[in-house]
């Protein structure tokens, strides 16, 4: 049986950050499942399809990264696909106290875990938030991107 982790976000867009805590899982788990969890009430800069292909741009086809799109509840997902454990990356106490919570809820009414992974601190300062404002104001994000990512986002915005 193969040991599975959910990734759950908004990925608006994938920051070196989001990328380097699924590389991290992909040491403990055999697959690790990147999901964008589709909130109607959080406005994004980028459809939900730009952002599946930004995360599939990232991960290169392998085999041990599931990406994909829900609209639902993460622990409906989460038990339809035999997953019994989330990972959320922090990078601050403010992560953490907005996720512990969240966490709490998933292990008392439906039975999932959730473990923290602490970002690496050279990531610490990167959001999605600091890339749409790099964006805005028309500042550089390689350093927040990965080649991948950011080769996708550029298309993506050149075509609009």
């Amino acid at each position: 049986m193969k040991s599975k982790a959910l990734l759950p976000g908004s990925y608006d867009p994938p920051t070196r950050g989001h990328i380097e805590v699924v590389r991290r899982a992909l040491e403990h788990f055999d697959e690790v499942y990147v999901v964008i969890f589709v909130n109607p009430d959080k406005e994004t800069l980028f459809t939900k399809e730009e952002r599946l292909s930004m995360l599939r741009a990232a991960f290169d086809g392998d085999p041990r990264v599931i990406t994909d799109i829900d609209c639902g509840l993460v622990a409906d997902y989460a038990a339809r696909n035999g997953i019994s454990l989330l990972i959320k990356g922090v990078r601050n106490e403010q992560d953490f106290t907005y996720e512990l919570p969240m966490a709490d809820h998933h292990r008392t009414k439906c039975a999932l875990d959730t473990l923290f992974l602490p970002c690496e601190p050279k990531w610490r300062e990167i959001s999605s938030s600091a890339v749409r404002h790099a964006l805005q104001h028309h500042l550089p994000t390689d350093s927040l991107l990965t080649p991948e990512v950011e080769s996708v986002m550029r298309h993506i915005l050149q075509t609009r």
